[in-house]
């Protein structure tokens, strides 16, 4: 079959940072190896297979950054040292376009850095700086990056979690959560590796009729009557069996909602919480964009939940995995100070290894993509959904969202004809297939 080319939607870098000797190559990214899987967690796992087990791999699809809709994802790939797999962790909000838009499609990590470091993306470019004390709750280890290091726009975290050698512990966007069940946090701080920082300062010269395709697109998602459903993180969980229950709260607390770049459903919503300042305001709030951690912490803590994320999100914990753990009497306190000691307690060493190939074979598709990904779609319609987003560079979420949307009509941002369109069609089925 003739390979399609998709090098136009990408800048053709890619960056090999070995932290062990403090090393950064910048090089051409082989067209070969985007001809053959054409992007996302597919070329993740090519890169991956060259390098020692070890390695992290965060990569773009020739979607991200565009005018598709939701063409937000970076994902990170690697060999999970909780579970021994091959995981894909989906990365959103704005964190794909930040690393595309700085120069850089893919980014090999390697080896441990003698002391807590992060990466800076910028320009082109990748720096290895030293980073703030990595066990600080995240809102503060923020502020500290903030004032030391270079400026960024989004920020992938490690947290305290992770370098307390906590079992449960999840990466984070920022101070915001992410979908990290599968121990990238982990990965991480094995590396010593307590962040890495994206400032995009370019962009990609995207066909003309990217944003003329996309007005159409969104046209037709307006109105859907699937699409007028209720927005917000409330509207995500009620889309989940039943999660009608669970979005009573966040449907009452949310002020605001949020998505992720260029996409046209806000899942994501903000609650204030705690004490009011002098002028009425809410001294703190929290990101709620984590179906299965919320679900998890609403079922057994209600009223609770909400101060409970906050707490689990400050110290890089993973709310579906403490919910259960937190002792029933005792008060709010006691809950609070008890997530401070799983963040902190090492649960032993039971770290696993495996090869990518072990990886690729048996694994469940929901944990292969990371564990947090919300089953809004069941069997093999689930996997496929996400797979492809998993490679185009798009949020699987809103894949999983929109059923009236075909692949097709995302394809149509890359090809033009319809020879082209089928051979795309079958080269996306084979790369999905393999991530």
């Amino acid at each position: 079959m003739r390979k399609m080319e998709t090098r136009k939607f990408f800048n053709m870098k890619m960056a090999v940072v070995d932290l062990t000797v403090s090393s950064v190559r910048v090089t051409d990214l082989d067209p070969e190896l985007v001809s053959r899987n054409i992007g996302g967690a597919a070329i993740n796992a090519d890169i991956l297979d060259l390098y020692e087990s070890s390695s992290i791999v965060l990569g773009t699809g020739p979607l991200t950054g565009s005018f598709a809709p939701a063409s937000a994802l970076l994902a990170a790939t690697f060999l999970s040292p909780r579970e021994g797999g091959l995981r894909h962790v989906p990365l959103l909000l704005k964190a794909g376009p930040e690393m595309k838009f700085a120069g850089i499609d893919f980014l090999a990590i390697r080896g441990a850095a003698a002391v807590p470091s992060v990466l800076h993306v910028k320009g082109g470019m990748v720096r290895i700086l030293p980073a703030p004390d990595p066990v600080l709750p995240i809102p503060e280890f923020l502020s500290q990056l903030r004032r030391i290091s270079p400026v960024f726009r989004e920020s992938l975290l490690a947290g305290p979690a992770a370098f307390g050698g906590s079992p449960y512990a999840s990466a984070s966007l920022g101070s915001r959560g992410s979908l990290d069940k599968a121990g990238l946090a982990h990965r991480m701080a094995m590396k010593n590796l307590a962040g890495i920082l994206l400032c995009g300062d370019g962009g990609i010269a995207f066909p003309g009729d990217h944003a003329e395709r996309w007005k159409k697109l969104f046209e037709r998602l307006s109105l859907s009557e699937f699409r007028r459903k209720e927005k917000g993180f409330a509207g995500l969980l009620g889309r989940m069996e039943g999660g009608s229950d669970a979005a009573k709260i966040p449907r009452r607390a949310a002020k605001r909602h949020a998505a992720c770049y260029h996409c046209p459903f806000p899942c994501i919503s903000h609650a204030p919480i705690g004490q009011r300042d002098g002028q009425g305001k809410r001294r703190s709030g929290v990101y709620l964009s984590d179906p299965l951690g919320w679900v998890a912490l609403w079922d057994r803590w209600d009223e609770e939940a909400l101060v409970l994320l906050r707490r689990c999100l400050d110290l890089g914990l993973d709310p579906a995995s403490v919910s259960g753990l937190l002792p029933r009497g005792g008060g709010p306190e006691t809950r609070l100070r008890e997530l401070e000691v799983l963040a902190m307690k090492p649960a032993g060493d039971d770290r696993k290894e495996a090869t990518l190939a072990q990886g690729r074979d048996g694994e469940d598709a929901s944990l292969l993509f990371g564990g947090g990904i919300a089953p809004l779609l069941e069997g093999e319609a689930w996997k496929k959904r996400v797979s492809q987003a998993m490679v185009l560079g798009l949020c699987p979420v809103f894949l999983l969202l929109s059923p009236e949307l075909d692949v097709v009509d995302l394809l149509g941002f890359l090809v033009g004809t319809d020879d082209e369109l089928e051979r795309m069609k079958a080269l996306l089925k084979e790369a999905a297939g393999v991530a």
